[in-house]
């Protein structure tokens, strides 16, 4: 998800018990500790990776790799947790520290564990994929349960965060403890939400298939559209076509569905771009979802593969982004571009085109 939300989990982690034992820095380092593996990012902005140079799609081999590895992330949280301990009992020696017991390393290293790993697990239920097991598996796991901005996710963190703070205020022996308790009601909450959009989305699935019945050979996925779980693009892969239906679960059952259809192409160009380590780490990323299209453009051959998990629209089948692979007639590899086809069309006009697709059953 956004690192925002991240941040906001992150938070709400400190309030099942972490902040009542060690203080209210417990939730800004969990927020903090929660967004840190989002920082992989910015290694795509140094001239070399590992040894790698960065290239077009350096952001996709570098984003939920590492860093959000299950296996990483005690091994992320040991030097904040240190870094944190190392502070409070230097505060504790100047005499400026809350309380005569300072907190234990392991109750400190406790709280950035559960904050830290929010961070993948969280990015596990959206459709962007995330690399759980590395070094074991480099597969990108997706549950396809929640976008990477949900307009009532979010909001109910925040909500959580707020009446926690509200009830800790009060006067009273037991303010600490309610505070508690509606922590774990918000964090249950919002848990229930990301259960609802994983059953929501096999229920699309299902109801395209009874409705459609696609043959056996067909794949069939599901994807959520941004800020919401109610509407779901479903894409349908057969061998000679994709087929993108809008699925609204507020929308009359006796409605057509919407949808969009393409043929798939192929020939010698694009097989040969698929071919290529590039067009691999595409298919790779977009977990086979990668639809190619074919154009020929003077002496240049222009091959373009676009991620069918996103669109601008719930029924289209244009993507949000591609690669564009440029070949002469010798088959060289003359450029090679990351596109985004959302920002073309203007961020306003995308927006203001979701909104209403959102509010439209």
């Amino acid at each position: 998800m956004d690192s925002i939300t991240q941040g906001i989990l992150g938070a709400v982690t400190a309030e099942l018990g972490f902040r009542q034992r060690i203080g209210a820095d417990a939730a800004w380092v969990a927020a903090g500790a929660a967004i840190l593996p989002d920082l992989d990012l910015l290694f795509s902005l140094f001239p070399s990776f590992g040894g790698v140079e960065v290239g077009v799609l350096t952001h996709v081999t570098i984003h939920r790799s590492w860093s959000h590895s299950l296996f990483v992330a005690p091994l992320l949280s040991l030097p904040i947790a240190l870094a944190w301990w190392w502070i409070r009992r230097q505060k504790r020696d100047m005499g400026t520290a809350q309380g005569k017991n300072p907190p234990s390393l392991l109750l400190l290293y406790s709280c950035v564990l559960v904050a830290v790993l929010t961070q993948p697990l969280l990015d596990w239920c959206t459709s962007y994929g995330t690399q759980l097991l590395l070094p074991i598996s480099n597969k990108r796991y997706a549950l396809d349960a929640v976008s990477i901005v949900d307009i009532i996710y979010t909001p109910l963190l925040v909500l959580t965060l707020i009446t926690c703070h509200g009830v800790r205020n009060r006067s009273g022996k037991q303010a600490g403890r309610n505070a508690v308790i509606i922590g774990w009601i918000g964090f249950l909450l919002t848990t229930a939400y990301l259960v609802a959009g994983w059953s929501l989305h096999h229920s699309a699935i299902k109801k395209v298939r009874h409705r459609l019945q696609p043959d056996a050979l067909s794949r069939v996925e599901a994807y959520p559209m941004v800020g919401t779980i109610l509407l779901w693009r479903v894409v349908i892969h057969t061998p000679s076509r994709w087929l993108v239906v809008r699925v609204h679960h507020l929308a009359d059952p006796a409605e057509p569905f919407r949808t969009a259809e393409v043929s798939t192409q192929t020939n010698s160009w694009i097989r040969m771009a698929r071919d290529l380590s590039e067009g691999k780490t595409f298919q790779w990323f977009t977990n086979g979802m990668m639809r190619a299209t074919y154009e020929r453009q003077e002496s240049r051959h222009v091959v373009e593969f676009h991620d069918m998990r996103y669109s601008p629209a719930s029924d289209g089948v244009m993507s949000l982004w591609s690669l564009r692979m440029v070949f002469n007639e010798a088959g060289k590899l003359l450029h090679l571009e990351w596109v985004e086809h959302h920002r073309r069309r203007g961020f306003k006009t995308y927006l203001a085109n979701l909104w209403s697709d959102l509010w439209n059953p």
